[in-house]
Order: structure tokens, then sequence, then C-alpha cells
């Protein structure tokens, strides 16, 4: 059928065909891969500017890292007990945890020194608190001891249901009495020094 037409009409029948195919291999093949070699030039261009950003930012001489470092030295110390000497730290420990109660409105039964001790490279400072409180303030004080900084561990907790007297007030329902073991961790020698 096509060998019925005449030979110019077969030959501008065959160039459009030739040019309708280059045009679906250049829309199609060709088009995609330089939209995307266009995408790698400008994502290796943001990578060059962030690069070069981080190159500034380390030759600065190390003044930012220095910053990093002393602030980074200073959240550490805040997790320690700090003071001149071991009774200083102890006592400063034992009145932020008599602080902790005073926020709930608790006050101790008492409050005594527990044995130092070493773990894992640590030294422990511990302080034994006895205290009658409802189970709301219990938890709370719980939550605050263990979310306080310098770091407090509980080590042991004691719990039992506080005696009631005659009465039967709605004051003394629910009452819990408590004995915690709370230790603190005692920064080292070169943590103590300021810097």
């Amino acid at each position: 059928m096509i060998y019925n037409l005449a030979k110019p009409l077969r030959q501008t029948l065959a160039v459009s065909l030739l040019a309708l195919l280059v045009g679906v291999f250049v829309l199609f093949v060709v088009h995609p891969v330089i939209g995307k070699i266009t995408e790698l030039r400008d994502r290796i261009e943001q990578e060059r500017s962030v690069v070069g950003r981080l190159l500034s930012a380390s030759s600065d001489d190390g003044v930012a890292s220095e910053a990093l470092l002393r602030s980074s030295a200073g959240r550490v110390r805040s997790l320690f007990v700090q003071g001149e000497s071991e009774a200083i730290r102890i006592a400063a420990y034992q009145a932020r945890l008599i602080e902790v109660l005073g926020a709930h409105q608790v006050k101790p039964r008492s409050a005594r020194n527990l044995p130092v001790q070493e773990r894992n490279n640590l030294r422990l400072v511990g302080i034994q608190l006895q205290f009658a409180a409802p189970i709301e303030k219990f938890q709370a004080i719980l939550l605050d001891i263990e979310s306080h900084k310098p770091v407090f561990l509980i080590e042991s907790l004691h719990v039992t249901a506080a005696p009631q007297s005659g009465g039967t007030s709605g004051d003394e329902r629910g009452m819990l009495e408590a004995r915690l073991d709370v230790y603190g961790i005692e920064a080292g020698v070169e943590a103590q020094k300021p810097q």
C-alpha cells in the first residue's frame, strides 16, 4: 500500500515518521535524563554549600567548640553534689532533700547520713529520710526527687500504712509512712574545680 504512493510522498512520510520517533525518544528518554542531571547538580551545590559552612565553622580557632565544651561541662557538673568538703556536700544534699519535702508541706521525721558507697568508680553519698504523707504527696515527692538536679538516686524505699490514732479523721486515712535511702553522686576532684 505504501508502495503505491509517489516517491516524494513516501520520503516525506518516512522523514515525518523518523522525526516523530526522534521526538518521542527525546520526550520520554532524553528529557527525564536531563532533568535528573539538573536535579543532581542542584543537590551537589547544596551539599557543597553545607560542607563549606561546616568547614568554616570548624576553622573558627576552636571558639565555638570551646564554648560547647564549657556548656556541656556545666551541665555535667550540675548532676553532681558540689561543695568544698564531704561534710559540706552532704549537708547541702540533705538540705535539698528537705526542701523537696517542704515544697509539698511534708516535714521529715528523721534524716540521717548513710555510709559513703563506691560503685563503678563513682562515690555515692546518701541520706535516709523518714516521713509520713498522703499517697498523692508521696507520689509527687518521689517524682521531684527523681527529676531533681543534682541527681538523686533512690536506693531503697520502704512504705507502710501509717498507724491511725483513736480517731478516724480524713487527714489520717491514706497516710503512708516512708523510709527512703537516697544517694547523690559526688563529683570527682577534677569535676569539682571550676573551669
